[in-house]
């Protein structure tokens, strides 16, 4: 994106708010993780995991 004449200030804003939706959103994360690294045996959310 190209932004002409604008207050740098501005800019800068722009800039931040455009790299924040790079991210992927938590819940996305949140859930992954759990599919990557379940809840082991004794650990509280293992039995509602495994339901």
């Amino acid at each position: 994106m190209e932004v002409v004449n604008l207050h740098p200030e501005v800019k800068a804003q722009l800039a931040k708010l455009l790299s924040v939706r790079l991210c992927p959103p938590v819940p996305g994360q949140l859930i992954l993780d759990a599919i990557v690294d379940p809840p082991k045996p004794g650990e509280p959310s293992y039995e509602r995991f495994q339901a």
